[in-house]
């Protein structure tokens, strides 16, 4: 999640992966989208997932929150790009898919 006017400029070339559950009373997920159009606007490469039912402390679906987080991450390191892309199932291809930049999906982690 992203906090209201947190600046973005230090994100222009780099690889930015945004989360934010879709029932977020604290933050908006539609700010921090926002914040991902305005990095992408500068030249980030954002993708923006929005997860169904997801509040503000992530505690609901702790796994698939970690896994999202730490595979994008390793998808982005060298070295470690060519191995984690290689993963398979219905994270991975998420994962590859964000990797790409300009990814906005809502997903279930059921």
């Amino acid at each position: 999640w992203i906090a209201f006017a947190e600046p973005f400029d230090q994100l222009a070339g780099r690889d930015v992966l945004i989360l934010h559950g879709t029932e977020d009373r604290w933050t908006d997920p539609d700010a921090s989208r926002t914040y991902g159009d305005a990095a992408a606007g500068i030249g980030a490469r954002v993708s923006y997932i929005a997860i169904e039912g997801g509040k503000h402390s992530m505690l609901q679906q702790p796994g698939f929150w970690h896994r999202v987080s730490a595979q994008y991450v390793a998808s982005i390191l060298p070295g470690l790009a060519p191995a984690a892309q290689s993963g398979t199932g219905p994270t991975a291809n998420l994962v590859q898919d964000a990797v790409r930049g300009d990814l906005r999906a809502t997903v279930s982690p059921a």
